[in-house]
């Protein structure tokens, strides 16, 4: 039997919407700190859900932060397990939003050459810090859907949620320097 969401507000009821959580035991897979994260959800409505919670017999997670620690709420295909190559993928695209320079240093060759909608080539790590800088994007969350990676060539999409609510649908395509575990 499912439970609906209790009274937490049109704002953080919203938030919670966008990253697809509609019943309240879907609520029981992310921890406080990452609903606290959402746009909207303030420390009351963490404690309604906390208390609805309770009453059905279940806590909110205790999951492990990521080692990055974004102040954005990480969803999705993040689990690499003993796929090296995907656990690149990964990084690189949190790497991005948290925008630590030594996060990408560790995946990116120092020549990376990207390529944005096709009609736009940067080169560098330090280019592509200052370009993801310029953009600005203030994320609520980052919903990694799939990280795929076969030879020397990978891809991932996801779903990028900014503060202001606005959907961001994006993918990534690499290829990786012959063997190496580096794109």
């Amino acid at each position: 039997m499912s439970h609906a969401l209790p009274n937490i507000g049109k704002v953080a009821t919203n938030a919670l919407q966008t990253i697809d959580v509609t019943q309240l035991e879907e609520v029981a897979d992310f921890s406080k700190d990452e609903l606290l994260k959402l746009h909207g959800m303030g420390q009351k409505s963490i404690n309604i859900l906390e208390s609805a919670l309770t009453d059905i017999d279940l806590t909110f997670s205790d999951a492990e932060p990521h080692p990055y620690k974004p102040d954005f709420l990480l969803l999705g295909d993040l689990s690499c397990d003993n796929a090296p190559k995907r656990r690149v993928i990964r990084d690189f695209i949190i790497g991005i939003f948290v925008g630590k320079q030594s996060n990408l240093e560790e995946t990116l060759n120092p020549t990376v050459e990207t390529e944005i909608n096709g009609d736009q080539t940067i080169n560098g790590i330090d280019e592509l810090i200052t370009y993801f800088d310029k953009k600005d994007i203030q994320l609520s969350s980052l919903n990694l859907l799939s990280i795929l990676s076969h030879g020397k060539y990978g891809a991932a999409d996801g779903v990028i949620i900014a503060k202001s609510g606005q959907k961001i649908h994006f993918a990534s395509f690499c290829t990786f320097e012959n063997t190496k575990k580096k794109l």
